[in-house]
């Protein structure tokens, strides 16, 4: 089984190479990662309603944010 990463490459090299359309757009894309911002700034704040479109821009999920250090948490794992 294929992990999700490497089926989205996939479909992006396929409609590429085919010149077609990759199943998720842009803009899907970026929905799904604002949505994902939004869900853990409020857990963040204790749980508060987080609007959409976020207004402030500079909102980022950090993997390294639960250990406080700046490893990725993949290299963490790998290293485990």
């Amino acid at each position: 089984m294929q992990g999700m990463g490497l089926t989205i490459v996939d479909d992006i090299i396929n409609a590429i190479e085919n010149g077609g359309s990759p199943k998720c757009s842009d803009e899907d894309g970026r929905a799904a990662l604002e949505i994902a911002i939004a869900l853990r700034e409020s857990h963040r704040r204790g749980g508060v309603k987080v609007n959409l479109p976020i207004e402030d821009r500079s909102l980022r999920i950090l993997s390294s944010e639960i250990h406080g250090d700046d490893t990725p948490a993949r290299i963490r794992r790998l290293r485990s």
